[in-house]
This record gives structure tokens, C-alpha cells and sequence, in this order.
């Protein structure tokens, strides 16, 4: 049951996010998730700040071996960034939207039907990729929602 949602087209809105920017490996990834999630999270709180939405990445490049991850929170407005920690927007944008159930490590299948409606729909990638965790990670892994965005050119 990888895919919940039918695949579609939506144009997004300007997003300020704080994130810290990573070069590791597809085993390593998870650790590194995780401590910038906890990162950001002391940051809003010594500020008084909040999430605006649930944490994303933002995959620059998706080589396994060597993957370009910006990972962080969305928030309510621009924000001044700390140390590693970064404000930018993410811009306005048209996207290939799915959603997936179900382990991180499946949603492969997903990819690739996105990539499919692409072509299909005469359509370009834009290259990056983002992913939204719509619940928990310490659920069942066939619980997990994510929410991939495949911006278009």
C-alpha cells in the first residue's frame, strides 16, 4: 500500500524554513535526521518560536552514497539562523505532489510512479525533491505518511 493519495499537480506557496544542510550516506541518515530535528527544536524554543508545519527534507541530491539533504522545520516567518542552522525560503513553486504509507525505505515505488506521471504529462523535473513526515516515527512503520513534492521547471 505505498501510495494513499492520487499523484497530482499543486503550486505551493513561498515557505520560510530553518534547516542545516548535510552531505551523509543512505545508513547514516536517519542519526543525522534526528539530531538536527532535535537541533532545530532547542532553537525554536530558546527563541519562543514555532513550527508552522511538520519537518521536511529537502533532497538536493538523492545519490545514496552521498546524499544533499537540507533538513529542518517549517515556520511562521523568516527567522535569523544559528550556528549550522540556516533561514531560507522555499519559493513558490509548481509540484508533483504523493503520498506515501508505509516504511521510508519502500517509498522507491512511489518515485518512480511520480517520474512516470511526469513523462506521462509532458512534463520536466526540476531535480530537487522534498519530503514532509505527516506523523510520528515512533509509530508502526506501516503507519508512516510521507509526503513527497517533485518540483516541475
Amino acid at each position: 500500500m505505498p501510495k494513499i493519495a492520487n499523484i497530482a499537480i499543486f503550486q505551493t506557496t513561498p515557505q520560510p524554513v530553518l534547516a542545516v544542510r548535510k552531505q551523509t550516506d543512505v545508513a547514516h541518515l536517519p542519526n543525522e535526521i534526528g539530531e538536527v530535528y532535535g537541533l532545530i527544536a532547542a532553537y525554536l524554543s530558546k527563541t519562543g518560536a514555532f513550527m508552522a508545519d511538520v519537518p521536511f527534507c529537502h533532497y538536493h541530491s538523492m545519490d545514496m552514497e552521498r546524499i544533499d539533504v537540507s533538513i529542518g522545520f517549517p515556520v511562521a516567518s523568516e527567522m535569523t539562523g544559528e550556528g549550522a542552522i540556516e533561514s531560507y525560503l522555499i519559493p513558490s513553486q509548481k509540484v508533483v505532489c504523493g503520498i506515501h504509507q508505509g516504511p521510508y525505505a519502500e517509498s522507491a515505488a512511489l518515485y518512480d510512479e511520480m517520474a512516470k506521471y511526469i513523462a506521462d504529462h509532458g512534463l520536466e523535473a526540476a531535480g530537487d525533491v522534498y519530503e514532509y513526515y505527516l506523523n510520528d516515527p515512533d509509530r508502526p512503520e506501516a503507519d508512516l505518511l510521507t509526503k513527497i513534492l517533485m518540483p516541475l521547471k
